[in-house]
């Protein structure tokens, strides 16, 4: 289960790099943001998910992390990611939705940096 949790880290820190440069894109061209865009966002967070039953698991077998802030990390990144869904969903124009898509990107990129520093 740890070679799972480790995988999925792995996969949503490039996932979430990878959109946030995306959503970059979006606000530097002034294109709108595209079905792939929101597809590949919504992956990213049923990928968190999953990287929070992995980690319920773990914790169930008794293999905790370092810190307790590890969980607030795990938890943050469910919540900010599906915020950023639904502020995005709802945005005036398309400029804004792409910024909060990559706000909302780049907030989870930098929880799961931390959750890897203090799960350790």
């Amino acid at each position: 289960m740890v070679d799972i949790h480790s995988a999925l880290y792995n996969t949503l820190l490039l996932l979430y790099l990878g959109l946030t440069v995306w959503a970059l894109f979006f606000i530097a061209t002034s294109r709108t943001v595209d079905g792939a865009f929101r597809s590949t966002y919504v992956l990213g967070i049923v990928a968190a998910v999953l990287q929070g039953v992995a980690g319920v698991a773990l914790y169930l077998s008794d293999y905790r992390p370092a810190q307790s802030f590890h969980y607030l990390y795990g938890i943050s990144l469910v919540v900010f990611t599906g915020a950023g869904y639904a502020f995005a969903d709802r945005a005036s124009d398309s400029r804004r939705e792409a910024l909060y898509f990559g706000l909302a990107s780049a907030a989870a990129f930098g929880l799961i940096l931390r959750a890897a520093v203090t799960g350790r």
